[in-house]
């Protein structure tokens, strides 16, 4: 297995949001954003969702360039305090 996708429902936001995570000997090659391509196609198509969320760490931008090819528009930041 290289990693996993998935869209889940964020309960705090009432919003559908889609979260992946890929071993790092797969990174690099498009997996992520070809496996999350399917997981909305799906969520669109046969459930019916309209609208997704999509979030990443600040230290990680290959997940933000994986929103980018995505689709994803960048509405706001988000802070979390520890």
């Amino acid at each position: 297995m290289l990693g996993t996708g998935l869209i889940y429902v964020e309960e705090e936001y009432e919003k559908f949001e889609i979260a992946y995570n890929l071993g790092k000997k797969a990174w690099g090659f498009g997996y992520t954003t070809e496996a999350m391509q399917e997981v909305i196609k799906f969520a669109k198509e046969d459930l019916g969702i309209k609208e997704i969320m999509g979030r990443h760490a600040e230290e990680n931008p290959a997940s933000s360039k994986v929103l980018d090819k995505l689709g994803f528009l960048e509405l706001q930041e988000w802070c979390q305090v520890q």
